[in-house]
């Protein structure tokens, strides 16, 4: 893959994020939102070893947890 292909993904990902009208359940979209962007990065790291998966995942709008609060 090319480092477009990696931008396209990360940006379809980044769009499929999706507010809920019931606050109580915002935290179980974020939770799958962001797993669903790990997982999809470990196959990407599989695939690549030199993926760089902090910035694949900040583009998909779901830094790695150790980040977020400096994002």
């Amino acid at each position: 893959m090319t480092r477009k292909d990696y931008e396209d993904l990360a940006k379809a990902i980044k769009g499929s994020w999706i507010k809920s009208q019931k606050p109580e359940l915002q935290w179980h979209i974020d939770f799958q939102f962001r797993r669903t962007a790990v997982r999809i990065a470990d196959v990407l790291e599989r695939d690549n070893p030199r993926f760089d998966r902090k910035k694949f995942l900040v583009a998909c709008d779901a830094p790695p947890l150790e980040m977020k609060e400096n994002v």
